[in-house]
């Protein structure tokens, strides 16, 4: 999410080295169990331990891109960042330090934290919403050929509803779009019909959030 680079420390080291006559009586799910398992890393219990910092210019900038509902006011899309501070016009405001932990740490200390919360309220649609359950504008349909050409489909507002996704009077039944994955944080991917379709945030908004109602709607 960050629109900046920060500089700090870094290391790595081998973990789970594994023969191929031990591989060999592996299935493929055992071997991506594995592979899971040993690259699994929980940055925030890390730094908990052992604080590094991971300077940069304007560190919060972007953090609306991960972080979608507002724990004071419980609204969607009203989160916005500058410098160093992520705020709402409801009054909720937090400083994001160079270690990753926001300051104060109430109501929570750190992202991975909010982010649990705020699946679990969304999941629960326990946030102010209407009929539609939030919406962006901003955004640039592509359709995506067979031949992986691109064909602008038009711009405008995107809405989730409870059933359907709609762009700009286009319709979307969540029942009949598979296989959505985001790329980075400004691009979403679906297929629909037989064919495919990328929505893209011109202005920074978060798309999570619909990649999470879709996975919540049909398990994907």
């Amino acid at each position: 999410w960050s629109k900046k680079v920060r500089r700090g420390r870094m290391f790595g080291h081998p973990v789970g080295i594994y023969p191929p006559e031990v591989l060999a009586d592996m299935s493929a799910d055992e071997v991506s169990a594995v592979i899971d398992r040993d690259l699994y890393e929980d940055a925030w219990a890390r730094q908990a331990e052992d604080p590094a910092h991971y300077r940069g210019k304007r560190i919060a900038e972007g953090l609306e891109k991960a972080l979608y509902l507002c724990p004071g006011c419980h609204r969607i899309g009203t989160l916005r960042t500058g410098d160093d501070r992520l705020f709402c016009d409801c009054g909720m405001e937090t400083r994001y330090l160079d270690t990753g932990f926001f300051d104060p740490p109430e109501p929570f200390p750190s992202v991975a934290e909010w982010d649990a919360w705020q699946a679990e309220q969304l999941r629960a649609r326990a946030f102010d919403h209407g009929e539609a359950l939030f919406s962006d504008g901003g955004m640039t349909l592509i359709r995506v050929a067979a031949d992986h050409g691109e064909e602008a489909a038009g711009t405008g507002e995107l809405t989730q509803y409870e059933d359907r996704l709609v762009f700009a009077g286009t319709h979307f039944p969540l029942d009949a779009v598979s296989g959505m994955a985001m790329v980075q944080a400004h691009l979403l991917m679906f297929s629909f019909q037989g064919d495919y379709y990328q929505i893209r945030a011109e202005n920074g908004a978060n798309l999570r959030k619909y990649l999470a109602v879709w996975k919540q709607k049909t398990g994907g």
